[in-house]
């Protein structure tokens, strides 16, 4: 029996349908909300049970809109993946738990800044390849690697900004999972954890579907953000 209180999975569950939800209609934002969310309710619960139901969610969503996957970009974003993925474990294995709380709260936190400007990155070969060694840092160390992408396809059309950024997060979270897995920082428990909360990855992917084509607007980007924003810092605070 999983030595977890159920009242805590709930609220995890109900953390996984919120993100996964705006994740499956809008193209990103599952780890920048689900990862911090998960840490407050219990820290057992991120970051790697989210990066495994992250998987769950990125590859349908790439086979549901293949045909918007703008190839080109999305190899050289995996190319820079390669070394990230390295230097990522790296920085994994010198970090205490006290650090990669105050990591993955402030990657959160860059995330939400990047985010809030309206800055926006041109793609070229070589801002593709360094926003993959940067995502693919974020994605090992912190489950989240979606912000620098989304910045690079910050203006393309909605099906293309999915379709894109699901085949780049579904590669990249093989490469992410793979490397954690060799050098055991995957647990029987993730995987637990994972497996109790993975319904709400399917309930997230059937309300996405009727939602993608409806929701829209600045007021409701700007409430994601103040709500990763708001349960970064109370991550950060636990940790001090």
């Amino acid at each position: 029996m999983i030595p977890l209180d159920p009242a805590s999975l709930a609220l995890a569950a109900v953390a996984v349908v919120f993100a996964a939800t705006i994740q499956g209609t809008f193209g990103f934002g599952f780890a920048m909300l689900a990862v911090p969310l998960c840490a407050m309710i219990d820290p057992r619960f991120a970051p790697v049970p989210q990066a495994l139901l992250a998987a769950l969610l990125v590859f349908p969503m790439a086979w549901r809109e293949r045909q918007h996957i703008e190839w080109r970009g999305v190899l050289w974003i995996l190319l820079g993946r390669a070394p990230g993925t390295v230097l990522g474990l790296l920085l994994l294995k010198a970090a205490s738990p006290r650090a990669l709380a105050f990591i993955l709260a402030g990657s959160v936190l860059m995330a939400v800044l990047a985010l809030a400007t309206g800055a926006s990155i041109r793609r070229t070969r070589t801002t593709e390849f360094i926003a993959g060694v940067i995502a693919s840092i974020g994605s090992v160390v912190s489950s989240i690697g979606g912000p620098p992408i989304a910045l690079l396809y910050r203006g393309a059309k909605g099906p293309v900004l999915r379709a894109s950024l699901s085949a780049v997060f579904a590669v990249g979270l093989i490469m992410t999972l793979t490397a954690r897995g060799v050098s055991g920082e995957i647990s029987r428990l993730d995987l637990q954890i994972a497996a109790i909360l993975s319904p709400g990855v399917i309930v997230a992917l059937w309300l996405s579907k009727r939602l993608a084509h409806r929701v829209d607007g600045p007021w409701l980007s700007r409430m994601i953000l103040l709500l990763a924003a708001g349960a970064a810092f109370v991550l950060m605070a636990r940790a001090l």
